[in-house]
């Protein structure tokens, strides 16, 4: 809290020390700064009029470290200035002269930064304040006057050489160097004019600095010039800085997706022009509006009006709608807006862009668009480490690269939602959070998996595992829970290895085409590989593909276009994989939709991206896609009849998939669209079951039934294989229908049986029973019974 008096310099130090234990680091000469600013108004003062301020000390705090027992030489020096001052003992102000020119004082590196001349500064530390010299003061007020003259008959605000000459005549040598020379002045007639020379679209840093300290407001609401370097987006600053520095239309629109880095692109802007970059969040300037600092918001609306810095609108969607922005504020700022008397900025999203289009065409006429696009993981690496450090001194918790780098690699492949880098520095601030308050000095893979996971919605276990032991037993798991074609998994589990090990470019881990008569695992094999793959709920997102058989139904799927029924709703494909990036989509029955919905699965295909009705990117790179069919499956019906399926011997269907496999592939490729079937991994057929795997299929449906009936009934069940036989003999077994008449005959046979013994009490909680088979019928005999 700010006082009058001047604190000593114990009570400095004590402040610093506090300042620093609160974010658990050493104390550093930064933390003495700021517990000056915090602690006497006439100190801050004096040290914002070098630039300082408290905003950027915090940041600063975050970025540098200082050596160790760089504060207590700065203690020892200011005892000896004040000895050299004929004084006893330190003041607060000799201690922050030595803390600026002490060796290796961050302090000092900050105001270097910021142009300020080190020993100047320790004098004027070490001395009294300077008042402001009277000269001094009228010249800015001369220069203020003639600005808003300027500023009402409509001419920019580059001061004529007359208020120039004036202003620099009365300025000291020092402040004459700041005054930057004026362009000569423009001829008012004749044929041969030379080109006009562009004012500066911004104040000068002095200048914005100036106005910063009389206005608590705008020092808020401008950009801060200090943190990271942005990452990666040169051009996209080039082109920002072109647009606002344009004679006339000086509009230009960010777009970028939320969590994109359009935040980090201002404040790349407000560093290279000096701080003069405006950012007008709506919602806090109506607040303000709306509140006691409602004089101090019109104030600072009228200050960027007469084109002092870059306005950055955001969003620009609410400020231009009359429905949230007020009259009084909406109608100057279209003025100057159209007029080009004032650099502009409009914040949107692609759907924000979209609607503004709509509602007010004259902005994408006047304003330059620059997009944003989401940044290479690569470089949102090198993003995410860099923006580490602040986070991990915030916290006071360590954190590695790696981990950094992990992270990244984690939240690509697990979290959806917002757009990187944001994605990855939301889940470090929680991990680091948790590791502080589990008392852990570092934040290690564990934890990092533990958020992920709970973001995630996934078992902790599947993102703390590595992907190459599950990789290489695929085709074991497979074989697991799917019974039979063994030769089709195998070429699954390879392609699945092949691309996750990154060959497969920007496409999709997989995209397989599942042919076969009904009710051979089609299904099953996709169920599977979504449990060995993505495990937990939600692992994979089934559509059933005759819902999509008419050509509008494609907005179902990626959304409806602007002005149609549904618009900004989302599709159902983009929208589950937004909400998890990592999972298995399952195209049941493809060859059912409607043309138009199969051409829009060809980008998801090819590029792993998908667009949907409101402009926003989906990402299947980390999905695998399961398209399955009964395309050609009547081949298999004519082969087995020619055969006499009924009368021939068990191995039958093994025969009719070898001649019928063939058939069924030149079916499915004759319908399907070539472009998409050029796009499908591999396609494969899953032939008719045999006797033997139908039977194998029983015993699996027994085993589940009676580790169901111990579960929920407290019942031991035991199963003899006559049991399977009379399954097989009671319409259990049928080449054409595969699996499914089996799991009749088991509820018909077996379930229903078992259940009316549990009702009528002969199967109590705790029983064992036995089921066998006899002369055709199924008996339970239940132990303890006569």
């Amino acid at each position: 809290m700010q006082t009058s008096s001047m604190p000593s310099a114990r009570a400095l130090v004590e402040r610093a020390i506090t300042m620093a234990q609160e974010t658990r680091v050493a104390p550093t000469t930064l933390h003495l700064m700021a517990a000056a600013i915090d602690s006497s108004a006439e100190l801050a003062r004096l040290l914002r009029s070098f630039g300082l301020r408290t905003v950027d000390l915090r940041q600063s705090i975050a970025r540098h470290q200082e050596p160790d027992g760089t504060l207590a030489r700065a203690q020892a020096q200011s005892r000896q200035l004040a000895v050299a001052q004929g004084l006893p003992e330190p003041g607060a102000r000799h201690l922050l002269a030595a803390a600026v020119v002490v060796p290796d004082s961050v302090a000092g590196v900050v105001l270097r930064s910021l142009g300020q001349d080190l020993a100047k500064v320790a004098r004027t530390l070490a001395g009294p304040v300077p008042p402001v010299r009277a000269e001094v003061q009228r010249s800015a007020e001369l220069a203020a006057a003639s600005a808003s003259i300027a500023a009402s008959q409509g001419a920019p605000r580059t001061p004529t050489s007359a208020s120039a000459m004036v202003s620099r005549s009365r300025l000291s040598p020092l402040d004459a160097r700041r005054v930057q020379p004026l362009p000569p002045p423009l001829p008012k007639s004749g044929s041969q004019r030379p080109k006009p020379l562009r004012s500066k679209p911004v104040e000068a840093p002095d200048e914005v600095a100036a106005a910063r300290r009389k206005s608590p407001l705008l020092d808020r609401w401008l950009v801060p010039t200090s943190g990271l370097d942005v990452v990666g987006r040169d051009e996209e600053l080039a082109r920002l800085r072109d647009a606002t520095e344009r004679r006339e239309s000086r509009g230009s629109m960010l777009v970028g997706a939320p969590g994109v880095g359009k935040g980090a692109v201002l404040t790349a802007l407000a560093r290279e022009t000096g701080g003069a970059v405006l950012r007008l969040r709506h919602a806090d300037v109506m607040a303000a509006m709306r509140g006691d600092e409602v004089e101090a918001a019109r104030a600072v609306l009228a200050w960027a009006a007469r084109g002092h810095a870059v306005v950055a609108l955001d969003p620009i969607v609410a400020w231009t709608s009359p429905r949230e922005t007020p009259d009084e504020v909406l109608a100057p700022m279209r003025s100057w807006m159209q007029s080009g008397r004032v650099a502009w900025v409009g914040v949107a999203t692609p759907e924000e862009a979209r609607r503004l289009a709509e509602s007010d065409p004259w902005i994408e006429r006047g304003a330059q668009r620059i997009d944003l696009e989401e940044l290479p993981s690569a470089r949102v690496m090198e993003v995410v480490v860099a923006r580490a450090r602040p986070l991990s001194s915030m916290h006071g918790v360590a954190l590695g690269d790696e981990i950094a780098r992990r992270a990244v690699t984690l939240c690509d492949r697990f979290v959806g939602g917002r757009a990187q880098p944001e994605r990855t520095l939301t889940v470090l601030d929680l991990g680091l959070a948790r590791a502080r308050r589990e008392g852990s000095s570092a934040l290690d893979e564990d934890t990092l998996c533990e958020v992920v996971a709970g973001v995630a919605g996934l078992p902790k276990e599947r993102v703390a595992s590595s992907d190459h032991a599950r990789l290489l037993a695929l085709e074991e798991h497979l074989a697991a829970r799917v019974v039979g074609h063994r030769s089709a998994l195998a070429r699954v589990s390879d392609v699945v290895r092949r691309n996750a090990v990154g060959f497969r470019g920007s496409r999709p881990l997989g995209t397989f085409l599942l042919l076969g008569p009904t009710g051979v695992g089609k299904t099953e094999t996709a169920k599977a590989l979504a449990e060995a793959l993505f495990p937990g709920d939600g692992g994979m997102t089934r559509f059933d593909m005759a819902e999509f058989s008419e050509g509008h139904s494609v907005a179902r799927l990626v959304g409806a276009p602007p002005g149609y029924v549904g618009y900004g709703e989302g599709g159902q494909l983009t929208e589950a994989v937004k909400r998890r990036p990592w999972q298995l989509i399952l195209l049941d029955e493809i060859e059912k939709a409607h043309r138009d919905v199969l051409q829009a699965l060809l980008g998801l295909l090819d590029e792993g991206r998908m667009t949907d009705g409101r402009g926003r990117t989906a990402d299947f790179r980390n999905t695998l896609i399961v398209m399955t069919s009964n395309l050609g499956a009547e081949a298999f019906q004519s082969t087995m009849t020619r055969r006499g399926v009924g009368f021939a011997s068990a191995r039958s269907p093994n025969d009719a998939n070898a001649d019928a496999s063939q058939a069924v592939l030149d079916a499915a490729r004759a319908s399907l669209p070539p472009e998409l079937w050029n796009r499908i991994d591999e396609p494969l057929v899953f032939g008719a079951l045999t006797r033997a795997e139908v039977a194998e299929v029983a015993r699996r449906l027994l085993a589940d039934r009676a580790g169901r009936l111990e579960r929920e009934q407290g019942v031991t069940l035991t199963v003899e294989p006559s049991v399977i036989e009379l399954l097989l003999d009671g319409g259990g077994y049928d080449a054409l229908l595969g699996a499914r008449p089996m799991r009749r005959a088991v509820a018909r046979l077996v379930e229903a049986p078992l259940a009316e013994a549990v009702l009528r009490g002969r199967l109590p909680r705790g029983a064992s029973a036995v089921v066998w088979a006899v002369d055709g019928a199924l008996r339970i005999e239940v132990a303890g019974d006569p």
